[in-house]
């Protein structure tokens, strides 16, 4: 596939602990180069899986400030267009049309709500690429309100789903949601030789603090980190203290999986939803977003 020439894209992914901006532009080998990375700790996630399950107007209106400073941020770094996806914190949400709404009033932006399998899928073949078609690769991107899964033979992705598990749910989602993710792993990576890679932020920032992803140091690392405050959990492993509150989760949802899958390793990546969404831009001239003037 051909690479679009034009100027840089960005992307803001808003998750369910963070608003993310990416702005880059790809090279001939189709991986992205980062002009700009930037993370907002929104954490909209508190009020979507809480008691009524409505963002109120005060979180709106940092949603509202973050987004047009995002923006604005896009502009500077020269990106032409700019396109919001939103994920499970969004989806879920009692008040989710009127948060779409007051948003694009506001900002001009209008947030794209993706479901569960469009994002799995969009991921899934983000990650496709990373890897030889030869190879039989089991992608999970844990999420702070979803975690989503596919299957990836021959370069293409043969089945997908997604899970309320995730970090910023209460105990990182029900006991009946956790159990069909396991059913599900167990299901179809039974009698397959696979690569098992675990996408996103989470992922990555314990294979920075343990080394690699396995069971045995996941069970360590949570032994120690589950004593710590956030705070000393940040200053300890240099984590942002909104991770430090999150980055416990992280490690059991990755432990979970390990353990249903029955590998010895989750292997890590670079990128996640922001990467593949920014990819998918920069690959075509389809979804764009906003055109930032």
């Amino acid at each position: 596939m051909s690479i679009t020439k034009h100027r840089p894209m960005a992307v803001v992914d808003m998750g369910s602990n963070a608003a993310r901006l990416l702005v880059g532009e790809l090279n001939e080998k189709q991986n992205i180069i980062q002009h700009s990375f930037i993370r907002v700790p929104i954490a909209l996630g508190r009020y979507s899986y809480g008691k009524d399950g409505n963002v109120p107007e005060a979180a709106q209106a940092v949603m509202i400030d973050t987004l047009n400073g995002l923006r604005l941020l896009a502009r500077s770094m020269k990106a032409s267009h700019c396109r919001v996806v939103a994920t499970a914190a969004v989806r879920d949400c009692e008040n989710r049309q009127a948060l779409q709404s007051v948003a694009f009033k506001q900002t001009g932006l209008r947030i794209e709500v993706l479901n569960g399998a469009e994002e799995a899928a969009i991921v899934g073949a983000f990650v496709s690429r990373k890897f030889s078609r030869a190879s039989t690769v089991l992608n999970v991107d844990a999420g702070g309100g979803s975690t989503d899964c596919s299957i990836i033979v021959d370069g293409k992705i043969i089945v997908a789903a997604s899970f309320d598990v995730g970090t910023a749910r209460p105990r990182c989602g029900t006991v009946v949601e956790k159990k069909r993710l396991a059913v599900w792993l167990r299901r179809h990576t039974a009698e397959r030789k696979l690569t098992a890679v675990a996408s996103g932020g989470g992922a990555r920032s314990l294979v920075d603090i343990c080394g690699s992803i396995t069971d045995d140091k996941l069970a360590y690392f949570i032994m120690a980190a589950q004593k710590m405050t956030p705070s000393k959990r940040a200053t300890t492993f240099n984590l942002t203290l909104d991770k430090a509150h999150k980055i416990v989760s992280a490690a059991r949802i990755c432990q979970h999986v390990l353990q249903a899958v029955g590998v010895m390793e989750l292997k890590t990546i670079q990128g996640g939803l922001g990467e593949a969404v920014l990819t998918e831009m920069l690959l075509t001239s389809g979804k764009c977003g906003a055109l930032l003037t």
